[in-house]
């Protein structure tokens, strides 16, 4: 899988543990299903991840979608 993506899976789970949400709540946040947030726990980018995670990401954490996708969170 292409390090971008992986990058991307690895700091959306990052961001549920930090701030302590449930795998439910995180979805809910992200404005998707829990089948596509179970995907992304497990390392799988969902086919039909909309654009909208990403406004949801920046709305919710204040994370801008191009760090999402070049470093690790709990790297900055």
């Amino acid at each position: 899988m292409d390090n971008d993506i992986q990058n991307l899976l690895y700091n959306l789970v990052y961001l549920r543990r930090q701030h302590g949400l449930s795998k439910h709540e995180m979805a809910r946040k992200l404005g998707i299903g829990m089948h596509s947030w179970n995907l992304i726990e497990s390392g799988t980018l969902p086919p039909r991840l909309g654009a909208n995670v990403f406004y949801f990401v920046y709305d919710h954490f204040k994370i801008a979608p191009p760090v999402l996708f070049t470093q690790h969170l709990d790297e900055i």
